[in-house]
């Protein structure tokens, strides 16, 4: 039995201590050194690998309906078109009969069962009209801002249509005397896909403001009749044109809403100058001889004098006209 004064008692068991001890203090340094490693090491081996590739980005899917990716402001058509009812599509190539739908569950314009305004059909079509009867263009439509719900019928309408990846110019050239008879119009498509930009204005065309296009003679008895630059078109049911005598053979009328009438001031022989100058509209030109007028109509003006009236009901209507750019 051992001596408890002993010192070298119990000697084993504090070398065991010692020994536990040093071993736990290795193993702690070992833990600290892998996380001092983890810490400084893995960071520089993140930004010294390759780089993290991002996911790359889909590109851009064409507009379908431009699917020629044409861009914004491109005509891609132009067509007449003649309805008697029912609704119109006004897509890139003319409509056919079989493609007008009564009621107006499809197409992009609705002619009215009294054939006495258009209406667009569905929510993405719009309607807008166009200041002073102008003749549609790409850059008017796209800058039009009088939203119409329903378009009347008139010769000389004009009017834009806007739906997806389209925008259509529509001028009216006849309209019907009775409910239920055929409007006829011109139709133009253009291109308008969204987000394109929009093509610059061409440059004018034409002869200048002022220039004389034409001038000659009108031998007429019934009808309308439209003063082109180098001759009339006559219609006998006053459905289009400029001018119409009226039933009873006593006046030139203005046909349509695009066409503006007036009297020069003490009859003075009509001139550019003094018809664009003009304040006394009138929807009514006496047919007396030497009677002067100006027609204003989109692009030109127009003077004229009459030079020989009707002996009666039914007899020629002479007068000559002056036509000038504008």
């Amino acid at each position: 039995m051992s001596d408890p004064q002993d010192p070298a008692a119990g000697q084993p068991s504090s070398d065991r201590d010692r020994l536990d001890l040093l071993a736990g203090g290795v193993v702690a340094g070992v833990v600290a050194v892998a996380v001092v490693l983890a810490l400084v090491v893995a960071p520089a081996l993140r930004t010294t690998g390759e780089p993290a590739v991002a996911p790359s980005r889909p590109p851009p899917v064409a507009d379908s309906a431009t699917s020629g990716g044409e861009p914004a402001g491109t005509q891609l058509a132009s067509y007449p078109v003649t309805v008697n009812g029912g609704s119109v599509p006004l897509d890139d190539a003319a409509p056919d009969h079989a493609q007008f739908v009564q009621p107006c569950s499809s197409g992009d314009i609705c002619l009215d069962p009294d054939s006495s305004s258009f209406v667009p059909v569905g929510p993405q079509v719009r309607q807008y009209v166009l200041a002073d009867h102008a003749p549609p263009t790409y850059l008017g439509c796209k800058a039009a801002t009088v939203l119409a719900a329903r378009v009347p019928i008139a010769v000389g309408q004009t009017f834009c249509v806007l739906k997806p990846g389209r925008a259509v110019g529509v001028a009216i050239t006849s309209s019907p005397r009775v409910a239920g008879s055929a409007v006829a119009f011109t139709a133009t498509v253009w291109a308008d896909p969204p987000g394109s930009p929009v093509v610059a204005a061409p440059p004018p065309s034409g002869p200048p403001a002022g220039a004389q296009v034409g001038a000659y003679p009108v031998t007429m008895t019934t009808g309308s009749v439209l003063l082109g630059d180098g001759g009339i078109q006559i219609d006998k049911d006053c459905e289009s044109g400029d001018l119409c005598v009226d039933g009873d053979f006593g006046s030139l009328d203005p046909v349509g809403v695009a066409v503006r009438a007036y009297t020069p001031a003490g009859g003075a022989a009509p001139t550019y100058q003094g018809c664009k100058a003009a304040t006394l509209a009138t929807v009514r030109i006496p047919i007396q001889a030497g009677q002067t007028f100006c027609a204003l109509r989109p692009g030109r003006v127009i003077g004229g004098t009459v030079t020989a009236a009707p002996p009666a009901a039914g007899g020629p209507i002479m007068f000559t006209v002056t036509i000038w750019a504008d």
